[in-house]
């Protein structure tokens, strides 16, 4: 059946196993921006800034809501790009069997 194919097929399972990395920083990232937790690498953090009180984020790097903003339409444009993909996984017919 076609169900079979696909989970059989190598390709799927490659493109499950490089999707996990991406998945696992998409929720730390969204995670980090709900709870206010400061995010990045080393000492370099980013600090998610509060609305119209610039005086308690003197000296920190701070994201804005336009930051936000495009963070939203980056994720939304790359989950529709995974549920594109997937969708044209789970319909197309199964491959012919090689000669």
């Amino acid at each position: 059946t076609a169900a079979t194919s696909w989970l059989t097929n190598t390709d799927v399972w490659v493109f499950v196993a490089g999707i996990i990395p991406f998945a696992w920083a998409t929720v730390q990232f969204w995670t980090r921006i709900a709870t206010g937790q400061p995010f990045g690498t080393g000492d370099d953090f980013i600090y998610i800034g509060k609305d119209n009180v610039p005086e308690e984020s003197r000296g920190q790097k701070t994201l804005d809501r336009g930051a936000f903003l495009v963070a939203y339409v980056l994720f939304g444009i790359a989950a529709a790009a995974i549920g594109i993909t997937l969708y044209s996984v789970i319909t197309s017919p199964p491959l012919p069997p090689s000669l």
